[in-house]
């Protein structure tokens, strides 16, 4: 589960050995997709965004059981080409908190991208001016730098990746008033209780044991991560939260 070359610099993107894609069960609505190359195409707009923000409401107000029938699966995405795809059809990369209830509430078990991504700053270090990951940079708000032990969240379609050349992305949020402060964000690995609104694990580490509680995998370092949710060759109950692995992973994605 390691990181790419965290140099923003004209260097290809490489992948680091992780944990391996693992489904006890497979997707009854599993729709395998061809791959397309789309480092070079921003990936979402205004416009869309306005059309595809109304599903996240509808998808959360859903009990778990209809939304699993209603979803599609497309297996073997990056994140790149999950959100080219999700463009492309005008529609939604399900958030994590939606994943969250999915996996916790029915019997269903898989491995996917989220719709919600992540910015965090090293352990006790104060936001700056901005975060330089891998590929992608992204200018912290005003308002945000100097927290410490924070998370930025923003959902899709809130953001959009616009492309700089030479392989070197901006992230951006479509509307600063998307980006959600997530205090107390965890500065371990472990268990940790849940934040109820956007299925983020929050606080100490904990022993509980309960599904009160969700393991949370991050990096040591800053980053910019899309959550990734699902079983895991460790843990098969769908309470992993992982915010370390690599946009290049395809693990593959669910739309709405």
């Amino acid at each position: 589960m390691g990181g790419l070359s965290r140099n923003f610099s004209n260097q290809p993107w490489t992948v680091s050995n992780g944990s391996r894609l693992c489904a006890n069960n497979p997707f009854r609505r599993y729709i395998r997709e061809p791959v397309h190359e789309v480092r070079q195409s921003d990936v979402t707009g205004q416009s869309f965004a306005d059309q595809v923000k109304r599903t996240r409401q509808m998808l959360r107000s859903m009990k778990p059981e209809a939304v699993k029938q209603v979803i599609e699966f497309h297996k073997g995405l990056n994140f790149f080409q999950a959100l080219a795809l999700a463009k492309r059809e005008g529609r939604l990369i399900v958030p994590n908190d939606v994943h969250d209830r999915i996996l916790n509430e029915t019997e269903l078990r898989y491995r996917t991208w989220t719709g919600t991504l992540v910015i965090y700053e090293t352990p006790y270090t104060q936001f700056g001016e901005q975060i330089v990951f891998d590929n992608m940079r992204f200018f912290i708000p005003k308002k945000f730098r100097g927290k410490i032990n924070c998370a930025l969240l923003i959902e899709h379609p809130d953001f959009e990746l616009v492309n700089l050349g030479g392989n070197k992305y901006e992230l951006k949020a479509v509307d600063e008033a998307n980006i959600n402060l997530i205090e107390d964000f965890p500065v371990t690995y472990g268990e940790h209780k849940l934040d109820k609104i956007f299925g983020i694990p929050i606080g100490h580490r904990l022993n509980c044991g309960d599904n009160s509680t969700r393991w949370f995998l991050r990096s040591n370092n800053e980053g910019i991560y899309f959550l990734v949710r699902g079983v895991s060759s460790t843990y098969d109950d769908g309470s992993t939260v992982s915010a370390n692995w690599d946009i290049q992973y395809r693990f593959g994605v669910a739309l709405f």
